[in-house]
């Protein structure tokens, strides 16, 4: 038995990162300016659901967990636009993913949005261990604005227990017009969950929103300033690869979570 984590998005992934060419210049002429004016619609490719994906797929393969991208694309969703906000694709790939026969094999299984990320796994997987142990059937981290015109829960991380009732909960969310009456409200999918944590509290557990929700989440950076994510998701990517280059060459019993300092001949 075990855990699983998946995005799901109806977004097509960019698996396949490219150099940009550049147009160069006479050797004589080559300035800053001259460059910049030979090359004036360069971008460094960037693709914020790819990064999240190659994240949260490396962190999950690290701590022995497994990770899947679902795409949905729109016309397989069992609704249209005008029907409900797009954002009720996360309760619709749960309850996909609880009833597929492979799916039985996990105890545990996440949703995670494509702005958020596992920043430390270790802390993650000691989390999902807590929560399996616990009473409580789905979790959800409280959103960072509580009022009259947001909702209590944030859907940017869901985890469920992979049995019956957490699907019969997942279905009455998505269907019982009680819990889903926002279909095309912004928060839609966020208030239907925080509707039923309202009637049902032993069933759902409100995670620490300083772990869960913030881009400065200790365990899962959930990035909702937008101009953030990009050069955030960046300096996770550098940290993973700073992280395996040392651990390659440096001894399997050499614990960095322990370390005080790193020393080299």
């Amino acid at each position: 038995m075990g855990f699983k984590l998946i995005n799901a998005d109806n977004r097509d992934l960019a698996l396949f990162p490219y150099s940009p060419k550049l147009k160069f210049v006479p050797e004589n002429s080559i300035i800053l300016n001259t460059l910049l004016e030979n090359n004036p619609n360069l971008v460094i490719p960037k693709h914020q659901v790819t990064m999240s994906v190659l994240i949260n797929m490396y962190k999950m393969k690290f701590i022995g967990y497994s990770y899947e991208y679902c795409q949905y694309p729109k016309d397989e969703l069992p609704f249209t636009d005008k029907e409900r906000v797009i954002f009720w694709i996360k309760i619709w790939a749960l309850i996909k993913e609880l009833e597929k026969p492979e799916s039985k094999k996990y105890t545990t299984i996440a949703f995670i949005d494509s702005d958020a990320w596992v920043r430390d796994e270790h802390k993650f997987k000691e989390f999902v261990e807590e929560f399996e142990r616990s009473s409580y059937i789905l979790g959800s981290p409280k959103d960072v604005q509580q009022g009259p015109d947001s909702s209590r829960l944030n859907s940017g991380f869901i985890i469920v227990k992979n049995n019956e009732k957490a699907l019969m909960i997942l279905k009455d969310i998505f269907y019982n017009p009680c819990y889903s009456k926002f279909y095309l409200h912004h928060l839609a999918e966020q208030c239907a969950i925080s509707l039923y944590m309202n009637d049902h509290p032993e069933d759902i557990q409100e995670l620490s929103i300083h772990d869960f929700n913030t881009p400065c989440g200790s365990i899962v950076r959930h990035c909702w300033i937008k101009h953030w994510t990009e050069p955030m998701m960046i300096d996770e990517i550098y940290s993973i690869f700073t992280k395996f280059a040392l651990g390659s060459i440096i001894s399997p019993e050499y614990s960095f979570r322990k370390a005080q300092t790193i020393y080299s001949e």
